[in-house]
């Protein structure tokens, strides 16, 4: 992974990225921690059975934790990013059943703070981990430590409880704006596939995905290449219609996909190539 600063430059030059992060692996998910303005990113190649950890300022690009690789690192998947501490859940062997295992590791010094092999790891309140017995199919949820992963008691069943195990994934939403997306069928996709070709020139395909946040409106869209594929292309705009910044965000795509771009932070955050984050301020 590299990092790269304010030196980067854009099509236009009217909007420069804060920073660049570059990964070695594709991007698989990210998890955010709203009152840190932290980012989360696991990054995971398939052919290599390779998974990697990282975690950053979503303001500054600054990296809190590189290329963290757990011992099994394929057989881990990010759970959660709070107060700290990333929580990666253990997955069986063959990808089917129950998950096993969960595994908290400190952010500041990557050094694990504790495990727990009996449990799996369902979702996190603000003070709270709700887990589940790895064995069985029980839906009773055991709350854990956070810090320490010890066990405090039982919570409920899932059914009883949804309102605990939705709490922290709900705030994590809100904190997060992401663009609404037109596909060609919407009564809206017409104008803004217009719009798009009067500022920009190109024919937008299939769907338009549309972010307005403070005085700047965000457009990704997709437009046709010379052999039958499309790139995805990102345009963002003043207000009054200035263009700030056109950026390819993929290219040789043969369908259609979404999370190609978000604010948090007040940081527009771009997915480019799934390989590479940019962070603008806005």
């Amino acid at each position: 992974m590299k990092a790269a600063g304010e030196s980067v430059n854009t099509n236009t030059g009217k909007l420069v990225p804060a920073y660049e992060l570059e990964w070695v692996y594709p991007v698989w998910q990210l998890r955010f921690d709203e009152k840190a303005g932290l980012i989360a990113v696991e990054c995971r190649e398939a052919d290599t059975l390779q998974t990697a950890f990282s975690v950053f300022r979503a303001k500054t690009g600054e990296l809190l934790l590189r290329d963290y690789k757990p011992a099994k690192a394929w057989w881990q998947n990010l759970a959660a990013n709070h107060n700290g501490i990333l929580y990666l859940q253990g997955v069986s062997a063959k990808g089917v059943g129950r998950s096993v295992g969960i595994t908290a590791v400190s952010i500041n010094d990557a050094q694990v703070k504790w495990q727990q092999p009996e449990f799996s790891f369902h979702s996190l309140t603000g003070n709270t981990i709700l887990a589940l017995s790895a064995a069985g199919e029980s839906t009773e949820l055991i709350c854990l430590n956070p810090e320490t992963g010890e066990e405090m008691g039982q919570a409920g069943s899932m059914a009883a409880c949804p309102e605990k195990a939705a709490s922290l994934s709900a705030e994590e939403s809100r904190a997060i704006m992401v663009p609404q997306h037109y596909p060609a069928e919407n009564k809206y996709f017409t104008d803004l596939k217009l719009f798009v070709q009067n500022k920009t020139g190109f024919d937008a395909l299939y769907a338009i995905d549309y972010l307005e946040h403070k005085n700047m409106l965000a457009l990704g869209f997709y437009r046709p290449q010379e052999n039958k594929l499309q790139t995805y292309q990102l345009a963002v705009f003043s207000l009054t219609g200035e263009l700030c910044l056109q950026v390819d965000l993929g290219k040789d795509l043969s369908g259609i996909g979404t999370d190609n771009f978000f604010i948090f932070q007040d940081t527009l955050i771009l997915v480019k190539n799934k390989k590479t984050l940019l962070g603008y301020e806005v």
